[in-house]
């Protein structure tokens, strides 16, 4: 695996997880009272598997600088206190990736448009778990070691949504149809992008809400916490 590559992910690995996801944020269960609901919400579902097509291109970094919360690679920066529960010394090498899982839009109603966004982020966060499998099996080969870190990504763990930026120049995000615009929101929608570290031990830090140095305004939106939840 040299400089980029295009992972095209298996989406019938993630419909468990995505499930899971969406009815927890839903609250629909298998109850006769909810069945209704359920049933409309996943017929939406049904309806977007024509278009859901998960995939990510990765940057691949074996030179890099990491400290006091900034990452440098070809002479791009990015700043994150987040970077700082990463042990240095344990750092191998860095995958920079933007990953899409196509486009959501359906026609319909209002109700038709907040389960698709539902069904979204629930597919984005299970197309970012299979993400993280493929590089846990890669970095074997590619940097000689056998784990690798949670994602940092702008918007979340304190870093500032201009990373974006950075991380499309690294990892190439156009060549998946990934863009973004002043704003840096990314399209298509639900589309996420990051690093992700190559380490030689288990990782630790921040996988703990005790050891988290994000602020606590964000603990909504952590896809950590919201994984220990279900």
């Amino acid at each position: 695996m040299k400089g980029h590559m295009i992972i095209n992910l298996d989406i019938n690995l993630m419909h468990e997880t995505a499930e899971k996801l969406f009815c927890h944020v839903t609250g629909f269960s298998d109850s006769n009272r909810m069945l209704a609901l359920r049933e409309a919400g996943f017929a939406v579902r049904d309806a977007l598997m024509v278009k859901i097509q998960p995939r990510a291109v990765l940057g691949i970094h074996k030179e890099f600088k990491l400290g006091k919360g900034v990452l440098e690679i070809a002479g791009k920066r990015a700043v994150c206190r987040e970077f700082e529960v990463i042990k240095q010394e344990s750092v191998q090498g860095v995958f920079s990736y933007v990953l899409t899982i196509g486009d959501i839009n359906i026609p319909g109603d209002l109700m038709d448009e907040l389960y698709a966004d539902y069904w979204g982020t629930a597919y984005a966060e299970a197309a970012l778990d299979a993400l993280h499998s493929k590089l846990t099996e890669f970095t074997a080969s590619e940097f000689g070691c056998a784990f690798v870190s949670e994602s940092f990504g702008p918007g979340l763990r304190r870093m500032g949504l201009p990373a974006v930026e950075t991380v499309f120049t690294l990892a190439d995000g156009g060549r998946i149809g990934v863009e973004y615009g002043s704003s840096f929101m990314m399209t298509p929608r639900k589309s996420l992008c990051g690093f992700i570290f190559a380490l030689d031990h288990e990782p630790g830090g921040g996988d703990s809400c005790m050891e988290c140095t994000a602020s606590k305004t964000g603990c909504n939106l952590c896809h950590v916490r919201r994984k220990k939840d279900i």
